[in-house]
């Protein structure tokens, strides 16, 4: 009787130590799992320190671009007190942002449409960045195209040119994008 016991005794021993092996196991995972979202929640605050400060205090650094390029003015007095010069092109999103658009551009002519319609929506003269991001991304495609760069060129040939495409023809698309 006593062996019975003490092998019974044995057998829930053996189970809580594997019930406590795996409550260590679940331990160490959600300290792997917090610590990384600590580092995410700190990645995130310093890149909200950061775009405070760049918000605080515009600091652009002179413009590289074409001389072509032109800032959006203000016509009344009013205004032109409230109006600063933003230089997109300089900030962190616009690259991102204005790859992306390339790439939809580029897409839509690839597929063999023949154009595409950006449309600008003029924002309040207070929305400074907003206000400079569709002139610059127009100037930007112009480049691309005088430069002979994608979204309009692709492997030297121009992506929609009717004598060089091979989906040419009564099938040609127009194709607006949002």
């Amino acid at each position: 009787m006593l062996e019975a016991d003490l092998y019974n005794l044995q057998a829930q021993l053996a189970a809580k130590e594997a019930q406590l092996a795996e409550a260590v196991e679940k331990i160490g995972m959600l300290q792997v799992d917090l610590g990384r979202l600590q580092a995410d929640l700190d990645t995130e605050r310093a890149e909200k320190v950061s775009l405070q400060s760049q918000l605080a205090t515009p600091t652009p650094a002179p413009l590289q671009h074409s001389a072509a390029c032109s800032i959006a003015t203000c016509a009344s007095s009013e205004c032109s007190a409230n109006l600063s010069i933003v230089h997109v092109r300089q900030e962190k999103w616009y690259g991102h942002w204005r790859h992306t658009v390339f790439s939809v551009i580029e897409t839509a002519f690839l597929l063999g449409y023949l154009k595409a319609t950006l449309v600008g929506v003029k924002p309040p003269m207070q929305a400074n960045r907003t206000n400079e991001e569709f002139p610059t991304l127009m100037q930007d495609l112009h480049d691309a195209y005088v430069d002979h760069k994608s979204p309009f060129w692709f492997e030297g040939r121009e992506v929609n040119d009717p004598k060089q495409s091979p989906t040419c023809g009564s099938r040609w698309k127009t194709c607006r994008l949002p």
